[in-house]
């Protein structure tokens, strides 16, 4: 296949190790200016699970409009997935 890039596992394992670190350095810029805005820290599955709500609760109001039953399911299964995450 043209355009394929096969990695060894060193490569793949620098690559992950070369994506976490960019991952830190932007959380930190983002505490930063978090903080700066009086922002209090939170965790990122707090967030997850509050917007995952609330899209539940849009996705209920359309089913009165149409039956939207897929989405429903993929959200009630997301929040189960994030109230049993350990």
């Amino acid at each position: 296949m043209r355009g394929v890039v096969r990695l060894t596992g060193l490569e793949r394992a620098e690559a992950a190790l070369f994506v976490r670190d960019s991952e830190q350095a932007l959380s930190r810029k983002v505490d930063a200016v978090a903080e700066k805005y009086g922002i209090k820290k939170s965790s990122f599955a707090k967030a997850a699970l509050y917007l995952t709500f609330i899209v539940t609760i849009i996705t209920c109001l359309t089913c009165f409009y149409k039956a939207d039953f897929i989405n429903l399911t993929v959200c009630t299964v997301a929040i189960h997935v994030l109230v049993n995450a350990d």
